[in-house]
């Protein structure tokens, strides 16, 4: 199976919510005046829940959140988010990067080097539930989090040294603030 399988042929019946933003502007003030051409927002998120414990309105606020965060980013394309637990984590943490146990989330850039966001992402909600439970912020909150971390791996930002972590930590919580969600992982202290 390859990353691209794990989010295809999923309906709404199984939790998917998508969100498009067309773009465009509000009606006229005046009879017979256009709005301004706006250009249309090419931002698209997909999001499955499939352990079928995760709420709808959280699954919508995610879906909407993500949207935001793209366009704060100020870049566009697709998203799509499957949420699973742990075991399957665990699975696909071993399968991909060889690394046993389970994490956080998992990046498949699709883009093949395009100036878009094209992105699959595993996001396990075991880990986001002990990690919101942890730090006093709501399950969401916790997976826009990792929905924004494994967009920005997408768009050149690493992790895997200190000064790295902290700078991509840094436009996790900028971006976050500026949506209106506020900081969250560096709410996270010392522990992480």
């Amino acid at each position: 199976m390859n990353a691209t399988d794990t989010m295809a042929g999923q309906s709404s019946e199984t939790g998917e919510s998508t969100s498009e933003d067309p773009g465009g502007g509000s009606p006229a003030d005046e009879p017979g005046e256009s709005p301004p051409p706006q250009p249309p927002s090419q931002a698209q998120v997909d999001v499955l829940d499939a352990t079928c414990r995760v709420e709808r309105r959280v699954i919508d606020w995610l879906t909407k959140r993500t949207s935001v965060a793209i366009q704060r980013m100020q870049t566009s394309g697709e998203v799509r988010i499957r949420l699973i637990d742990d075991n399957e984590m665990a699975r696909c943490h071993q399968a991909h990067c060889d690394v046993p146990g389970t994490t956080d989330v998992i990046t498949f850039d699709m883009s093949d080097g395009r100036d878009v966001l094209d992105v699959d992402l595993l996001i396990c909600v075991d880990e986001a539930r002990r990690q919101s439970d942890l730090r006093g912020h709501p399950l969401e909150q916790e997976l826009l989090l990792y929905a924004v971390h494994g967009m920005l791996h997408c768009l050149g930002y690493d992790d895997h040294d200190e000064s790295d972590a902290a700078a991509m930590h840094q436009r996790e919580d900028d971006i976050l603030t500026g949506i209106g969600v506020g900081v969250t992982y560096a709410s996270r202290g010392a522990e992480s």
